[in-house]
């Protein structure tokens, strides 16, 4: 016995233990390094996305440098305290101050502080740096006290020679910063620094001043890394300031290593208890069964033949013993063989039950999803109709083809269809009267093909029939669905070519397909009637902003048709095509807030009176703001007067600065303007407009309008003249929303 266990002692240790261990070692080991790959991946990863975030902050506010910069070297007699007000209004919630020291020793600043006589600004990095570069990044206190930190941004202003006019600062809050640093979680040990190209600190988490001069020398590349001490600094180089980030690299290795033990003394662990389990085994199962049967054999060696037994090559002899084994053995493995089919029979029962519960795990999550889809107020009937019929035929075995109808108005309007030919079924005149629904107002009904179509051609006209028949995918049976709604009958039906029709679970699953229609249609209604309220309320007020020189009130109407056919012709969507038709009339609504005598003036403004009335569109802010639904109408109002040369107002801004709402409606608004009697002016032909728009005067350029639009105009400027004379002529009105 003791041969047989040292032999398998031996074989275990040669060609299972070594193997195992160099394995485990080498696992080990790549564990290691991929550890520590994996981490610095992750800090990269970090440095990368941080440098994004921060280069698009920074370059937002250099392009607000840029724009006020333009704005005070437009002219030499510019109201900069007006320019730094504007800017301040506009976007106060990143900027704490706004300044502008020009190079005679004036400073102005915005909101107003009180200056320390002996403050001389040209001593300050902000002033000194923005001279250097094209624009410079520090870092001072808004206060007095010392308590609230800043980081300035400052730009040299010069004008078409080359001069110097100013210094133009904005200080930002650095409040901001330090809330997109909490969203990268830093850790123990982590620090973060924004340096510009003298080696100083902007902005950190800890309390370091200045960097030291074999980090700075090495900051050469725009990304790249430096080794110091035991930590490693990365960074990127961000225009012309630098993004540090540090940390400690013995955490790195040592979380590694310990990674990595662990790991190998996990693999040791389970080695040793396998191998100790595989030798108690062994020495219960094989060592003493063939010790006790090599002593049997050994009695009777002589004369003894092998026969086959089960698969397996037995001993035999007289003994009762090895008989005895050799049955029992017999019985087990019959016994074995029952118990794998058992299993495999109750495999298969698991894999089926394991089938059933993905399949409804499947619907129910899709039953979900178009639940969760009834709060999009984006989404039209006609998708969501898809959807739902989509999801019908995924889940009920039975279906193969269906359609959504919505019955109103004595005219039956089908939604959606899958299977049918839509496109004819949508082009159907069908008249409603002579149906009646009334057998299966909200509950199901199984009915034939046959007998539908006999219904059909008993209420409908042969050529509608014909063309319904066309349209409709023949089947066997269809279930069918009514529900009586505000105004209107919604029906659904399902169809299936399976003579055996549908099961009463698949009814089941219709039925709560078929509420979730309902649901959305009710909400679609409701949603409708508010938006309605909302419309009617901004019209009435756009209608008061226009009443002084739009005597007929079609102004506001025509502006919105022809901008509806401005977006449509360049391709957009039906839900915003409709929001340009709502919203395109409200575009002036901020003049409610100017005087009414430079509203009614017929002379010439003045100065004054002109800076005022380039003031209505900030006014739209006042009755556009702070609703969601009215985000274009606030782009319209706030932008159409903007000019894609720079050249509008209120803020100067370029074409790709503007929303394209605001430039379609600007063409819309200029041609009818330029079509239409003022007070202050007579009305311009079709023609005369046309050449106007497309070649300029003394006030309109084609430089002031997108190019693509400016095409579409004068390529569709004949249908525009169509729009504006049915109008013009038989009035406008604002149509309800519809379904």
């Amino acid at each position: 016995m003791n041969n047989i266990k040292k032999a398998f002692i031996k074989i275990g240790f040669i060609y299972f233990l070594i193997p195992i261990l160099l394995l485990s070692t080498y696992f080990s080991a790549k564990i290691y390094y991929m550890n520590i790959r994996n981490e610095t991946n992750l800090i990269k990863t970090k440095i990368i996305d941080l440098k994004s975030i921060i280069n698009l902050n920074l370059q937002n506010k250099v392009n607000l440098l840029n724009t006020v910069s333009d704005k005070i070297k437009s002219s030499d007699n510019v109201n900069i305290n007006e320019i730094l007000k504007t800017t301040y209004e506009f976007y106060k919630a990143d900027i704490e101050y706004i300044f502008f020291a020009d190079k005679s020793g004036q400073l102005y600043i915005y909101p107003e502080i009180s200056i320390p006589k002996n403050f001389n600004f040209k001593d300050k990095k902000w002033y000194k740096y923005a001279l250097k570069e094209e624009f410079s990044l520090t870092n001072s206190y808004a206060d007095i006290e010392k308590t609230k930190i800043v980081i300035t941004i400052s730009k040299a202003v010069f004008n078409e020679n080359k001069k110097l006019i100013g210094v133009l600062a904005f200080d930002l809050k650095y409040d901001n910063l330090l809330k997109i640093l909490k969203t990268f979680n830093l850790k123990e040990n982590e620090n973060l620094y924004i340096i510009n190209n003298d080696g100083e600190v902007i902005f950190n988490n800890s309390n370091v001043k200045k960097m030291n001069d074999l980090i700075k020398k090495g900051l050469i590349n725009d990304f790249g890394s430096i080794k110091e001490n035991g930590k490693t600094f990365y960074y990127a180089k961000i225009n012309n300031i630098y993004l540090v980030y540090q940390f400690d690299d013995k955490n790195i290795i040592k979380k590694a290593f310990i990674r990595s033990i662990s790991y190998f003394l996990s693999f040791l662990i389970i080695i040793f208890i396998i191998l100790y389990l595989l030798k108690r085994y062994l020495i219960k199962e094989v060592i003493s069964p063939i010790n006790a049967l090599s002593k049997i054999i050994k009695d009777f060696t002589l004369n003894l033949n092998k026969q086959k037994f089960e698969g397996f090559i037995l001993p035999t002899s007289n003994l009762q013993e090895i008989n005895e084994i050799s049955i029992s053995y017999s019985k087990l493995l019959s016994s074995v063989t029952a118990s794998i089919t058992n299993l495999k029979m109750l495999n298969n029962q698991l894999k089926l039950m394991y089938s059933t519960n993905e399949k409804i795990n499947k619907t129910f999550y899709n039953f979900l999803s178009l639940i969760n889809q009834i709060d999009n107020e984006n989404l039209n009937i006609d998708e969501y109709f898809k959807s739902v019929l989509e999801h019908l035929i995924l889940h009920i075995k039975e279906a193969k083809y269906g359609s959504m109808s919505i019955l109103k108005d004595n005219k039956w309007e089908y939604i959606a269809a899958v299977g049918h030919d839509i496109n004819i079924l949508k082009s159907l005149n069908i008249p409603v009267n002579n149906f009646d629904f009334s057998d299966f107002y909200e509950a199901v009904k199984i009915i034939t093909y046959n007998e539908i179509f006999e219904i059909d051609k008993e209420n409908i006209d042969t050529e509608i029939y014909n063309s319904l028949k066309k349209a409709t995918k023949k089947f066997e049976y269809a279930m069918l669905y009514s529900s009586k709604l505000e105004g209107c009958l919604l029906l659904i039906s399902l169809e299936t070519p399976d003579e055996k029709g549908f099961s009463n679970e698949s009814k089941k699953i219709f039925k709560a397909y078929a509420n979730l229609a309902k649901i959305f249609l009710n909400k679609k209604f409701e949603m409708t009637k508010i938006e309605n309220i909302y419309f009617k309320f901004a019209e009435k007020l756009a209608s008061i902003a226009e009443g002084h020189d739009d005597i007929t009130g079609k102004h506001i109407y025509r502006v919105g048709e022809i901008s509806a056919f401005i977006a449509e012709k360049m391709g957009y969507d039906k839900n915003f095509i409709n929001k340009i038709r709502k919203f395109a009339p409200l575009h002036d609504i901020g003049k409610v807030y100017i005087p009414y005598e430079i509203l009614t003036k017929k002379d010439k403004l003045t100065d004054e009176e002109w800076e005022e009335m380039k003031n209505h569109p900030l006014y739209s802010k006042k009755l556009l703001s702070g609703d969601d639904y009215f985000k274009e109408a606030l782009n319209i109002a706030l932008y159409h007067h903007e000019n894609c040369d720079g050249s509008g107002y209120p803020f100067g801004l370029k074409c790709d600065q503007i929303p394209i709402e605001a430039l379609i409606v600007k063409v819309a608004d200029i041609y009818d303007a330029l079509r239409d009697d003022r007070p202050y002016k007579k009305a311009f032909s079709h023609e005369k407009t046309v050449q106007i728009i497309l070649k300029g005067d003394n006030r309109t350029m084609p430089e002031h309008f997108l190019p693509e639009i400016l095409k579409l105009f004068e390529k569709h400027n004949k249908e525009i003249n169509n729009i504006w004379e049915k109008i013009n002529k038989f009035g406008g009105d604002i149509n309800e929303f519809k379904i």
